[in-house]
């Protein structure tokens, strides 16, 4: 198990979920995103997960608090949340995605199953050998997968989805099963216009930037 989370509480009244580590010497190359909030179940449910986490870094994660209208995905536990919104991309809309690790072969399915019922699906990664077999299949099943290299300024560490041009998921659950079904990560599912502009026009212009695989 892995304790993954990367958010940040403020005066109980704000949280930022964020893909991006307490690193800032990695923020003027990798690309990450943060979501800050003041939705007060967001706020209410990070810190109550976090304050029953805090002394039990031992034992397997449970999962986290999302009180109703916290627009919180938590692993363990965030594999279907995620699949449900690949499942809301409808037909003629573009899904973009971004993230750093994949071996989760249901998100893969999912990805493949939007691609086949007219969803245009964009992924931007940075590539990795590890992930090979995971592009063959997606590229198989009609994704798109632009991948950034060793050589580019650019390193994909962010973990998000963008829908129907109305909603995204920003989080820190990378696309394996591990991340999503055992270790700790919060992610949040937001249809706040400001944030699915940004992200998504943002992961419109990296996929515009990387190499068709």
């Amino acid at each position: 198990m892995l304790w993954h989370q990367k958010s940040i509480v403020c005066d109980h009244t704000a949280v930022a979920v964020m893909s991006c580590n307490l690193y800032a010497p990695d923020y003027p190359a990798m690309r990450d995103f943060a979501v800050i909030t003041t939705n007060p179940g967001a706020v209410s449910g990070v810190e109550a997960t976090f304050n029953a986490d805090f002394s039990k870094t031992t034992v397997p994660p449970t999962p986290g608090v999302a009180p109703p209208g916290s627009e919180l995905i938590w692993s363990p536990g965030a594999q279907s949340g995620l699949v449900s919104l690949i499942g809301s991309a409808r037909p003629g809309t573009t899904l973009y995605s971004e993230d750093e690790q994949l071996a989760s072969p249901v998100i893969e399915q999912a990805l493949v199953a939007a691609a086949r019922r007219g969803v245009t699906v964009d992924l931007a990664m940075t590539y990795s050998s590890s992930y090979v077999a995971a592009f063959k299949t997606l590229v198989a099943g009609g994704v798109h997968v632009n991948l950034y290299h060793a050589t580019t300024p650019l390193y994909i560490h962010a973990k998000a989805i963008s829908v129907n041009d109305t909603t995204v998921y920003v989080g820190s659950s990378n696309f394996t099963t591990a991340m999503t079904n055992d270790d700790r990560n919060v992610g949040i599912i937001t249809t706040s216009p400001t944030v699915v502009r940004g992200v998504t026009a943002t992961m419109a212009s990296d996929f515009a930037g990387a190499t068709p695989y």
